[in-house]
């Protein structure tokens, strides 16, 4: 990307971060993990945008899970697609402002919601050359994982790129959690999930598990990016900074994309 595009994205991040945390009645301040207004942070969604490739024709683009929208939006400004996003029917926080409604008109986003685990991907087969599919499988049961990389794989054109990130299972926070024996956190409760409509991570996963996954189901690993997502708290920050610069893989947001083969 180039600098004015870049600068343009980071003041549209700065303003929409800005927006979502006065909406959840929160102080303009908070920090937050992944927080796109950090440095750190800013620099992994341009390592996302950077990694989208540029076609000879305007191709098709589908983002699953909406979320707060920082992601695809960005996205937006910098790529030629027609864009396509699905967010769950019990997903409605953001979409009660009309600001937010908006954004998604004016990008002409075609929005559909759907549960994926309930419902097949609304779409026709080989349509898409782009599938992101960023920080979902951490918060499903990996047999639906399964079910929905088949419908990735059957919406995706042959040699369409899928995009997945996800938390790293053995970040180095974990992995001080898991010598003293802390918990990482999971929320199962099922009162959580029947009301949000899935639950908090259920599953995380390592490199190698990823690899696994995609070459299970039609994908070939073309490119590995770890990051180091801010956690928000600057003390934590600046502990684990340090060490996970030298030790890549120990850091917190495994970032793969692949290429669909003819398989399945």
């Amino acid at each position: 990307m180039d600098k004015d595009k870049i600068i343009f994205i980071k003041k549209f991040l700065y303003d929409l971060q800005t927006r979502f945390l006065k909406d959840l009645n929160l102080p303009i301040s908070l920090k937050t993990f992944a927080e796109p207004r950090n440095k750190h942070n800013f620099k992994h969604i341009c390592k996302l945008i950077d990694i989208i490739p540029e076609l000879g024709y305007k191709g098709n683009l589908l983002d699953i899970g909406l979320g707060s929208g920082k992601q695809l939006f960005s996205i937006v400004q910098a790529k030629n697609y027609n864009f396509y996003s699905i967010e769950h029917p019990k997903m409605n926080e953001l979409l009660k402002y009309n600001y937010f409604r908006n954004l998604i008109a004016r990008f002409n986003i075609h929005l559909k919601r759907v549960d994926i685990v309930k419902s097949n991907l609304p779409y026709k087969d080989n349509f898409f050359d782009v599938v992101v599919f960023n920080n979902i499988i951490e918060h499903m049961q990996p047999g639906d994982v399964f079910s929905v990389l088949r419908e990735i794989h059957r919406i995706l054109r042959k040699d369409g790129i899928l995009i997945v990130e996800t938390p790293n299972i053995f970040s180095l926070v974990h992995r001080i959690k898991a010598v003293f024996g802390i918990d990482f956190g999971y929320d199962l409760g099922e009162a959580f999930i029947n009301k949000r409509g899935y639950p908090s991570h259920i599953k995380e996963y390592s490199i190698n598990e990823i690899k696994i996954l995609l070459k299970n189901y039609g994908f070939r690993t073309d490119k590995l990016i770890m990051s180091q997502l801010q956690y928000g708290k600057p003390i934590i920050d600046a502990i684990v900074n340090i060490p996970v610069f030298f030790w890549p893989y120990a850091r917190n947001t495994i970032l793969v994309t692949a290429k669909k083969i003819n398989m399945l």
